[in-house]
């Protein structure tokens, strides 16, 4: 991108982000960072997402993946677009989220052997990691907190598959917790876990329409309110004029 659209970020953590429409990057991945919101606490920010030895090693290990951004590689270019796509490879799929809506996601392996995807279209540090389950991706965790997620994994009875089940089935046995769709979809449950949800949905949306109304009453008290006080007002200053109490 050109370098007059960027503005760089100052930070106590000696990190190269700048700012680009709305979102914060880091400069020699290119990857997005966080968003300008997010930034205005960025030490709180970063401690949430491990602290900065954390991130530090999440930059090396890009670098080591993709190599430095077009920023730096290419610093004169004006490019519109500086994360120019992967060339096609084995790793790359296309493959459906838990409501049948396909994506492209990248696979990645790790020293367990276990393997894990992202979506293609998150490039940003905290991409959530999936797993594939009979024909779908499940989003499992965070990228960043991949050391767990891999310590948690082996320790399914029955694998994902068999977690996603004892999850749902709790939820469809307590009548006011809500059932998970995108479970239900793998499960081949969809409508049993709609009409599940069917009477949960209407005792929230009855409590919004309640707390809605509730509003729109402490308003119109408070209208009221503000009239009376102005209608007082009103007369009051109509008697003092009738007794001649205001001169002009």
């Amino acid at each position: 991108m050109p370098a007059q659209e960027t503005k760089p970020v100052r930070n106590e953590f000696g990190l190269d982000l700048f700012q680009h429409r709305g979102s914060v990057y880091e400069g020699k991945t290119g990857l997005q960072f966080c968003s300008l919101q997010q930034a205005e606490d960025l030490a709180g920010f970063v401690e949430k997402h491990g602290g900065i030895e954390k991130v530090q090693k999440l930059i090396a290990d890009s670098l080591e993946r993709t190599g430095l951004s077009p920023r730096y590689t290419r610093p004169d270019e004006k490019k519109k677009d500086i994360f120019p796509p992967k060339e096609k490879d084995e790793n790359r799929v296309f493959a459906k989220d838990l409501m049948g809506n396909k994506h492209y996601y990248y696979r990645f392996y790790n020293e367990n052997g276990i393997e894990l995807y992202t979506m293609e279209k998150k490039r940003e540090f905290f991409q959530t990691v999936y797993i594939p389950c009979d024909g779908f991706m499940v989003g499992i965790d965070q990228r960043h907190r991949l050391e767990e997620v891999l310590k948690w994994l082996p320790t399914l009875e029955h694998g994902i598959r068999g977690e996603i089940e004892r999850v749902f089935n709790q939820s469809m046995e307590a009548p006011d917790r809500w059932a998970d769709l995108g479970f239900a979809n793998l499960l081949g449950r969809y409508e049993e876990a709609k009409a599940h949800n069917a009477p949960i949905a209407a005792e929230r949306q009855r409590q919004a329409d309640e707390r809605r109304a509730q509003q729109d009453a402490r308003e119109q008290q408070l209208a009221q309110e503000r009239q009376a006080r102005y209608d007082s007002a009103i007369r009051e200053a109509e008697g003092n004029i009738m007794a001649g109490k205001i001169n002009y």
